[in-house]
């Protein structure tokens, strides 16, 4: 199964310099589940040093953290680490929680110092030290711990939750930077209704500022009537930020320090979800938001809205218009310069505009020789 991966090249180029490796955390978690298994990640007691001059390549990502990439053919790089401590132990103790503290050889045996096993049997969330500890020295594994629990539908140990309601300030000492990244990891995942109330409830997920405060969003996202499923960057952040006020919205996306594509993207929707709500939206509003902004806007339009809204209806009129990108235009701008060189290029660009609102609204066909004559009637 590893083979593929590209840890087998790796465990065994490391074994005959004569160095000890494993398959470590994530990877052997998702294997004893029966999960699928995305990358996987080797520990090893050579040094940084050792791990690069035991192959002919490596990319230096991480270094700073005992870290490395190595290279494979035919697969992603594999994450190689050297051991944090003197021993194999002392490593997986210094990790997050049980089921992320195991490690395997090639040929099938466990090294589960903490029960992680038996935890996953269970279907328990806990730490492998005092959680106190644990938490304090990265505060970040607070929301981890969520994100864990429902992505693997396990429950966080009693005494581990009970730390977790008394060390949620500690979230703050967080980088913003890695709380968004955490938020995005989450948002990859369909949750249901009971995973949104669970998170609801969490006060370090309460403890986050801007995210999911909007109280009708709350409501409808623990509410059993409604199945819309929140997944991906643009759908998350839309709904997480969602206030009526652009200036709070404003404030959270600077806080998260989102991407200005997203940024844009997420307040657009904003702007368009307020005119539907407000009024309707035109042919020109759907032309506007394009296909995944358009999904996205239903989503949160379902979620403030007291009766539902008919998605297909609007996807059926979007699919229906007679354009939905510049491109499609049976002119462009370079065609609209030879045919009226006395315009000017801030005036083609009126132009252009002017064209797609005509033919979106029907007033004109998208046809080359119509637009011209509309054009040269028009001004």
């Amino acid at each position: 199964m590893y083979t593929s991966h590209g840890a087998s090249h790796i465990i065994n180029t490391l074994k005959t310099a004569g160095y000890d490796a494993y398959i470590v955390g994530g990877a052997v978690r998702d294997q004893i589940i029966g999960r699928a298994i995305h990358d996987v990640d080797v520990i090893t007691n050579a040094s940084i040093d050792e791990i690069e001059a035991s192959f002919s390549r490596v990319i230096k990502v991480g270094i700073q953290h005992g870290t490395i990439l190595v290279p494979v053919t035919g697969t992603l790089p594999v994450e190689v680490s050297t051991y944090k401590g003197d021993t194999l132990e002392d490593d997986l103790r210094q990790r997050d929680f049980t089921v992320n503290a195991m490690a395997m050889s090639l040929t099938g045996d466990m090294i589960d110092p903490f029960n992680g096993q038996q935890d996953i049997k269970n279907k328990v969330l806990r730490t492998t030290a005092d959680p106190s500890d644990v938490f304090s020295s990265d505060p970040l594994r607070l929301l981890r711990a969520l994100r864990f629990a429902v992505h693997l539908q396990f429950k966080i140990s009693e005494h581990t939750q009970r730390m977790m309601n008394d060390l949620y300030p500690l979230i703050h000492q967080s980088a913003v930077e890695r709380v968004a990244m955490e938020m995005g990891k989450l948002s990859q995942v369909s949750l249901t209704n009971q995973d949104w109330d669970f998170l609801l409830n969490q006060k370090v997920f309460q403890e986050l500022p801007y995210l999911f405060k909007h109280r009708e969003i709350q409501y409808q996202l623990k509410s059993p009537a409604h199945r819309a499923k929140l997944t991906g960057d643009l759908a998350w952040w839309s709904v997480a930020l969602y206030q009526k006020e652009i200036e709070i919205v404003k404030d959270g996306l600077r806080y998260y320090k989102l991407s200005n594509a997203l940024s844009k993207d997420v307040r657009l929707i904003h702007e368009l979800v307020s005119i539907f709500l407000e009024s309707s939206w035109t042919s020109k509003d759907l032309y506007i938001l394009g296909t995944e902004r358009l999904h996205v806007a239903l989503i949160l339009i379902n979620y403030l809205s007291e009766c539902t809204v008919h998605s297909t209806f609007w996807l059926m009129h979007y699919n229906n218009l007679p354009i939905k990108h510049r491109k499609d235009l049976d002119v462009s701008g370079k065609e609209l310069i030879q045919e009226f060189p006395e315009w000017k290029g801030s005036e083609i660009g009126e132009r252009i505009r002017a064209v797609e609102t005509a033919v979106l609204e029907a007033v004109i066909p998208n046809d080359k020789a119509e637009i011209y004559q509309w054009l040269r009637k028009e001004t």
